[in-house]
Order: structure tokens, then C-alpha cells, then sequence
């Protein structure tokens, strides 16, 4: 929540990754039973450490080198809390965190924030909101990912889950709006239209309700059109001539196409990268506006095609598990990975550890792919026990 703090953003991080790191240490002193697999998503995190440690090495950049060390101790931490924590209890820490953070930030910026989703501001770039000094961007992400978490989780609260859960959604929508976060609620719209597709095609017990919702939100469009249309186009600045439709994304068509030239005019650079967070615009002098070149200026080419290739085969597994298994956590994951990935076309915060949002998806895609990788090895060993089973009766058939 304060890592974005411009005075003490460094420090809040840092202690932040302190705090991480002693969770693990922790968790693993008090635990008796250690999850001991290396999952693919582990290999590939560790191929992109490597590479970033040669990159930083080879280009003689200490920034980068140091960086990389942080992100692999918050790797280990992390992978170390996967295999310790359940799933219930992964995500009752994060839904947690949540809370604490919206109730946090309604209190400090409540006024402000109201004040900010009013029409009629003039200044309407300059005034976007900006809880704690988190970039408007960042925060449409991070918040909109809270949105992702909160819709697909399970509350501990009993009768309060409801009013809680439509609370916490509420506050967050109010804050990427007053942001004018437009990746975010794309992004947010983009896993609501895949969730209501799959209601239907998957005939889960919420299907109902989806179609209800659909309906109502249909018939709420019809009757205040104008409105709606009216005040969206206003507060996301639609018509401006810098941030409108006609603008190429606020520019980001051709902050692409260099980013695009700039990876194609590389040497070995385009298959290792050049290094963990050398992608920043204080290296390159632009921002790259995009996840994914930003993973393949740091990563190179074959890390950027494996972590990348790998995230779209879990969301493919998670949606083809969902139709055999009533699986919450790994739902929950789902959504929380697919709104990250649609949101990064637009932003860079798919691969990093500073922001809330980026550690929960880390966290999350690294322990889904523990409980996959258990479940195999369990499958296995169970395949492995019934051919021994069917041998032996073959070998000494009963009398």
C-alpha cells in the first residue's frame, strides 16, 4: 500500500521483502512437512535469475545485478511459503491484506476520492487519483486485481460475506475509476465477459445469477444511456486529444513500435536480455507501456516465449480443471492471472515484486503450479502402485 511512497519508496520496499522473507523463514521452522518438487514455473523464474545475472555481468550494470538478488530472495521466499501454506490459508492472508489496505485507504483519501469521480473537473489528468503516490496505472492494476481476488474468493465471515464482499468490490471500483485506470476496467470487463461465457458453458451453480446480472446491467444500460455513456466519457477522458480513442492508446502504438525496434535491433541481447529491470525508463529513456516487452528487453526471447507460453497453458489447465473439480483456489488463480495478463498489454507490472498485486500473482502462479505438480507426482505414484499390484497377481494368482 505505501511502496509507491516517493519519499520512502525504496525503505517500504524493502521492508516489505524483509517481512517476506521472515514469514518463510518462519513458516518452514514451524512446519513438519516440506512439499519438496520444483515445479516448471520455478525453472523458468530461475532460467530468468540466471540469465539476468550474466546480462548484468556482461553489461557491467550493478543496479540490475543487485536488483536480480532481490527478486530471487523473494523467489525462494515465496516458493518456501507455497509449500507450506494451504491454499485456505494463502488466501485467507491476501483477502486479508485487502481488507486492511481498502480500509486504510478509505479513511485517509475518502473525500478526495469522492471528490475526484465528481464531474465537471477541468483538470481531470493532473487530479487522477493517486492513493499513496501509486501511479494512476498501478493503481487501476492493483486495485483492479483486489477486484479479481474479492469477486472468486471465499470470506471467513460468515453472514457478512455478501455485504463485505460487495463493499471492498465497490471501494476498489471507486478507486479505478477516480484513477482513470483504463487498462484496469478493460482488463476487469474482459474477465467478467470470460466469467459469464463460462458460467453458461460450464452450467455452474452461479449461472443464474450471471444471467440475472447480465440482465439487470443490460436494462440499467438501456434506460440511463446517455449518462453512462456521458459520465464514462468524461472521467476516462475519452475526447481528450492526448488520452481519447483517436490518441493510439496515449500513445502507445508507437511507443511499441520502438520498443518492437529496439528488441529487433539486438545482438545477443534478444536471447538473454539485457537483465532484470533494464527495461526501466531511466535505462531505456521510454517507457515501454507493455508486460511483454518489457519481459523480453530483460529476459530475452526464449524466457519471454516460456514464461509467457507457460502462464497461457495454466490459465488453459485451470479452465479445463474447473469442468471436473469445484476447485475455489484454483479458480480464484484463474481469474486473478488472466485479468494480470490482459491488463499487461497495456502496462508493465506482469513480472515484479514492488507492487501488491504483482507479489499475489507471483504467489499464486507459484503455488498453483505446486499443486499441480503434487498431484501428478501422486498420480504417478498411484499408476506405479497398481501395475506393481497387477504384477504380483499375475506372478502369484490366488489359489
Amino acid at each position: 500500500m505505501f511502496s509507491n511512497l516517493d519519499r520512502h519508496a525504496q525503505q517500504i520496499q524493502a521492508l516489505g521483502i524483509s517481512l517476506l522473507c521472515l514469514a518463510a523463514a518462519l513458516s518452514v521452522i514451524h512446519s513438519f512437512k516440506l512439499k519438496n518438487v520444483v515445479t516448471g514455473f520455478d525453472l523458468i523464474i530461475f532460467l530468468m535469475i540466471i540469465l539476468s545475472f550474466v546480462a548484468s555481468v556482461l553489461n557491467q550494470q550493478q543496479y540490475v545485478g543487485i536488483y536480480t538478488f532481490i527478486f530471487l530472495t523473494t523467489y525462494l521466499s515465496i516458493m518456501l511459503l507455497c509449500r507450506v501454506m494451504s491454499d485456505e490459508e494463502i488466501m485467507f492472508c491476501v483477502v486479508l491484506a485487502i481488507l486492511m489496505t481498502l480500509a486504510v485507504v478509505t479513511i485517509t483519501y475518502l473525500g478526495v476520492l469522492w471528490q475526484t469521480l465528481q464531474p465537471g473537473n477541468p483538470n481531470r489528468w493532473s487530479d487522477r487519483f493517486e492513493p499513496f503516490d501509486m501511479h494512476p496505472d498501478l493503481t487501476g492494476y492493483v486495485y483492479g486485481g483486489f477486484i479479481a481476488v474479492m469477486l472468486f474468493s471465499k470470506l471467513p465471515t460468515g453472514r457478512f460475506n455478501v455485504p463485505l464482499k460487495v463493499g471492498a468490490i465497490a471501494v476498489c471500483a471507486m478507486v479505478s475509476l477516480a484513477a482513470s485506470a483504463r487498462a484496469g476496467l478493460v482488463a476487469l470487463l474482459g474477465i467478467l465477459a470470460i466469467h459469464a461465457v463460462r458460467s453458461i458453458t460450464l452450467q455452474g451453480k452461479n449461472t443464474k445469477y450471471v444471467i440475472f446480472a447480465a440482465f439487470v446491467v443490460a436494462v440499467l444500460a438501456f434506460v440511463f444511456e446517455d449518462r453512462i455513456i456521458g459520465y464514462l466519457t468524461e472521467i476516462l477522458e475519452l475526447d481528450s486529444s492526448s488520452r481519447g480513442v483517436e490518441s493510439g492508446g496515449t500513445g502507445r502504438l508507437e511507443i511499441w513500435q520502438r520498443g518492437l525496434s529496439l528488441i529487433g535491433d539486438r545482438t545477443w541481447e534478444l536471447y538473454i536480455g539485457s537483465g532484470l529491470r533494464s527495461s526501466e525508463e531511466a535505462v531505456l529513456g521510454f517507457f515501454t507501456e507493455s508486460s511483454y516487452i518489457s519481459i523480453c528487453i530483460d529476459s530475452g526471447i526464449i524466457a519471454f516465449t516460456l514464461f509467457v507460453g507457460y502462464l497461457v497453458w495454466l490459465v488453459f489447465t485451470l479452465h479445463l480443471q474447473e469442468g471436473r473439480s469445484n476447485d475455489r483456489f484454483g479458480r480464484m488463480v484463474f481469474y486473478c492471472i488472466v485479468f494480470a495478463m490482459l491488463q499487461s498489454i497495456f502496462n508493465r507490472y506482469l513480472l515484479a515484486i514492488g507492487n501488491p498485486f504483482s507479489l499475489i500473482v507471483l504467489i499464486f502462479t507459484s503455488k498453483i503450479a505446486v499443486n499441480q505438480a503434487v498431484a501428478r507426482r501422486i498420480a504417478v505414484t498411484r499408476s506405479r502402485a497398481a501395475l506393481w499390484n497387477l504384477k504380483m497377481r499375475h506372478l502369484h494368482p490366488a489359489s
